[in-house]
């Protein structure tokens, strides 16, 4: 092993230590916006907004935090030579639960954006959702994939990091570049069902304009992918060269969280609320995917109409019918008062016929 002792005061973690920072602070701000936006609009609920998402940023803002660690006690950025061999210790397991952090948190990323999808594509597009459902399919199997992977190249797993000189783990260069297949064709699945998206003509141009940055960001996604294994190489000053590679693993589930709130965070502000939207026509929520906005209010207006709609012409009918109940009972008590009346009057001229005195009486 070549020694490094002379460049001992070379430091090369700053870059990792700024872009863990701004991960920190940009996955917090959009996970904010989103839920901030989401309780705005009333539409706090589903596996997403509750597990898959919350879960997402747990990891990535592990990453952030493992990430700026390293670079303070593990000696991330400092040549090999110059480290102890506990701080390499702490390196290799460093390396180690940053592949489990960053397995995770892109395969929750990526679920939650498609379930956030998947919610608000109509039951009529039953293709568009089966393709969709078998993509997550696709990316929870990547994910479990890439967590055996991790846990199954070293046995046992302290062999990763034990110093003891028998090796006993596979090739791990080779585990990195046979993973990065499948993780880069979930991503490209899930950039072909957006712009499958966009291809379709009763989508607007709001959400056709929204799956172009998704599309995007993805696409970016990919390329700090590829990046991070084509850096990957047999270099044994790997403390000190493999800022880049890291970087990436910390960049590749950020922007797919980013993603994943883009559509609640741009499209909130826009998209006006139910009362001006049914002015505006309907057809903005109903054949928008990403409109995470007062569906629910809406629906529960429509069917308030449905319901008022008949008590209006209800109420007249009902009114009717008893004022034509109240007609004849009235039309009766008037013949049974007239006929009464008649028989009194009757009786009292029959007595006053017969010269009676208590009528004449009862008359004064």
């Amino acid at each position: 092993m070549p020694t490094f002792a002379a460049n001992a005061d070379e430091y090369s973690g700053k870059p990792l230590w700024d872009t863990s920072l701004a991960s920190a602070i940009i996955g917090t701000a959009c996970i904010a916006l989103f839920y901030i936006f989401r309780w705005r609009r009333r539409t706090a609920k589903g596996l997403h907004f509750w597990c898959l998402l919350p879960l997402a940023y747990v990891f990535c803002l592990s990453q952030s935090v493992l990430s700026m660690w390293a670079t303070e006690r593990a000696g991330v950025g400092r040549h090999l030579g110059a480290l102890t061999r506990e701080q390499i210790k702490s390196f290799l397991q460093y390396l180690k639960a940053m592949d489990y952090t960053n397995c995770l948190s892109i395969t929750f990323t990526r679920i939650a954006l498609l379930s956030l999808y998947l919610q608000h594509l109509p039951p009529s597009q039953r293709t568009h959702r089966i393709l969709v459902k078998v993509t997550i399919g696709f990316v929870a199997a990547t994910g479990v994939a890439g967590i055996l992977l991790t846990s199954l190249i070293c046995r046992p797993i302290s062999a990763w990091w034990n110093l003891s000189g028998e090796d006993r783990c596979g090739n791990i260069l080779l585990s990195y570049r046979m993973y990065s297949i499948p993780n880069i064709a979930a991503s490209l699945a899930i950039i072909f069902i957006m712009l499958f998206s966009i291809r379709r003509p009763d989508i607007s141009r709001l959400t056709k304009i929204c799956s172009m940055s998704i599309s995007t960001l993805l696409s970016v996604g990919i390329a700090t992918s590829l990046v991070r294994v084509l850096l990957y190489h047999d270099d044994m000053d790997f403390t000190y060269t493999h800022i880049t590679p890291q970087i990436m693993m910390i960049a590749e589930p950020e922007i797919y969280l980013v993603a994943a709130c883009l559509p609640a965070v741009v499209l909130s502000p826009i998209i006006p609320n139910s009362e001006v939207a049914k002015q505006k026509g309907k057809d903005l929520e109903q054949n928008n995917p990403f409109a995470w906005s007062n569906r629910v209010e809406m629906d529960v207006d429509n069917v308030r109409g449905e319901l008022d709609a008949p008590a209006v012409g209800t109420v007249p009918e009902i009114g009717g019918r008893e004022r034509a109940r109240v007609g004849e009972l009235d039309a009766v008590s008037t013949s049974r008062a007239v006929e009464i009346g008649t028989e009194a009057n009757r009786s009292a001229w029959e007595l006053d016929a017969a010269g009676s005195p208590q009528s004449r009486d009862a008359r004064v």
